[in-house]
């Protein structure tokens, strides 16, 4: 299962966290939300116009976007593996809440 970030200096977000890609519409816990502005004041102050965080069974990397130029870095250059795991968990655990509660709402529509 693949994982991904991809953060520009706009600050536009696309996280793909295997089974599904969450952007800036969806509703970032404040943690998580405080974490990527951090990681966007980062990339912006360096330079960088865009970083691609990648995480998978078997390779994690970073790239990124200085100037036109891709650079590949070490995984955890930029987000550290921990910040890495920490967004992604978040993001599962809520996206798996949300659907919880919609179908215990359709179960209870279902019964009344």
């Amino acid at each position: 299962m693949v994982q991904t970030i991809n953060i520009r200096a706009n600050g536009n977000v696309e996280i793909n966290t295997g089974s599904a890609t969450v952007g800036l519409d969806f509703a970032y816990p404040q943690e998580i939300s405080q974490r990527l502005d951090g990681i966007i004041s980062v990339i912006s102050a360096q330079g960088i116009s865009e970083l691609h965080c990648e995480k998978d069974t078997f390779r994690a990397f970073e790239h990124a976007v200085k100037g036109g130029s891709v650079t590949a870095n070490d995984f955890g250059t930029t987000v550290s593996a921990e910040d890495f795991d920490l967004i992604m968990g978040s993001i599962i655990a809520q996206m798996d809440a949300e659907s919880a509660a919609a179908a215990a709402a359709e179960a209870e529509g279902a019964s009344a």
